[in-house]
């Protein structure tokens, strides 16, 4: 898995919920990190999360 940091993972989610990106759940750690799981059209998983 891939993953990249953005500065807003929850935007990110919807963002490409909205574009028809089948996107996993908005995992929270407390105190630590905001992330969620996806697949590209090529089938390999990636990751973009927001560290708190």
């Amino acid at each position: 898995m891939t993953r990249f940091s953005v500065a807003d993972a929850a935007a990110e989610r919807e963002r490409l919920a909205a574009l028809g990106v089948d996107v996993g759940p908005l995992e929270h750690v407390p105190d630590a990190v905001d992330y969620f799981d996806f697949r590209d059209p090529y089938g390999n998983r990636l990751s973009l999360y927001t560290e708190l």
